[in-house]
């Protein structure tokens, strides 16, 4: 009896104080997520981005001028460290405004590497056979392989298309190179042997031919000459550029005349009797 009235009692003193004990356990989980953060924490994530650019540069870094040849292409291309130029020039030329290299040039004033980091090998340059106009009535101008060949960035050689060579793809070729039966000229040379003067046009130095060995004529000297003469009668031969004396036909592959019916003879210089 004395526990009985001992447990009454406290049940009585719980409700008396409103400090009740929990009659029996949860029955489920509860039903949400907390619906804010912690109020030392910011409350909410940025809903978009800023509305405007940087209104000044920091001065704590160094600033920055755009410069007019072209400079975002260049910068799509670039990966600065440290504040030096790419690759340090890949020590082909020298760090300079901007950050921007500038590669070494030869003893004929040319550059010799090209690139952002100066690393890619220019080749030898001419004039073009063919460009873009530069100026008024300049079709010709001053380009890499003289525009008739590709460049190799590795060793800065020239692979001059066919038809082309020289070290900048800068003239053309003699057909099967003159057939070992004479030399190959450019047109100023060619008529400089002819008394005549070819030197003002362009090209005066860049169109080549050949100049055969005697016995042979055409554009590749395949062509062997026959005996020529004066005509027997007194008519046009040689000295007006006629083969056989003007009385036959000469055959180039083997250097014979074929006479005319009457005349006979290695270059047909004589004239049958008639009978």
């Amino acid at each position: 009896m004395m526990i009985l009235s001992v447990i009454v009692s406290a049940a009585m003193f719980a409700v008396a104080s409103g400090t009740a004990a929990p009659t029996s356990v949860p029955s489920g989980q509860p039903s949400g997520q907390p619906t804010g953060q912690p109020t030392g924490q910011p409350t909410c994530v940025p809903t978009g981005q800023p509305s405007g650019q940087p209104t000044s540069i920091p001065t704590s870094a160094p600033s920055y001028v755009e410069e007019p040849w072209g400079q975002i292409t260049w910068d799509k291309r670039r990966h600065r460290q440290a504040g030096m130029c790419e690759n340090q020039c890949s020590g082909h030329g020298t760090c300079e405004f901007n950050d921007n290299c500038r590669c070494y040039k030869g003893i004929d004033g040319e550059d010799e590497y090209t690139g952002p980091d100066c690393s890619l090998r220019t080749c030898p340059k001419d004039f073009a056979w063919v460009g873009s106009v530069v100026n008024a009535n300049d079709l010709h101008p001053w380009v890499e392989c003289s525009n008739k060949g590709i460049c190799d960035r590795t060793s800065g050689e020239c692979q001059c298309f066919t038809g082309y060579e020289g070290v900048a793809c800068q003239r053309t070729v003699c057909p099967n190179n003159c057939n070992d039966r004479g030399t190959c000229w450019p047109e100023k040379h060619l008529a400089s042997k002819a008394s005549r003067v070819y030197t003002t046009p362009w090209d005066a130095m860049k169109h080549v031919g050949c100049l055969c060995d005697a016995g042979y004529r055409g554009p590749a000297c395949d062509q062997q000459e026959c005996p020529s003469g004066l005509d027997p009668l007194d008519g046009y031969g040689n000295e007006a550029g006629r083969d056989c004396s003007g009385r036959g036909i000469c055959d180039y592959g083997s250097g014979t005349c074929s006479c005319f019916t009457g005349f006979f003879g290695t270059r047909c210089q004589h004239q049958t009797t008639v009978m």
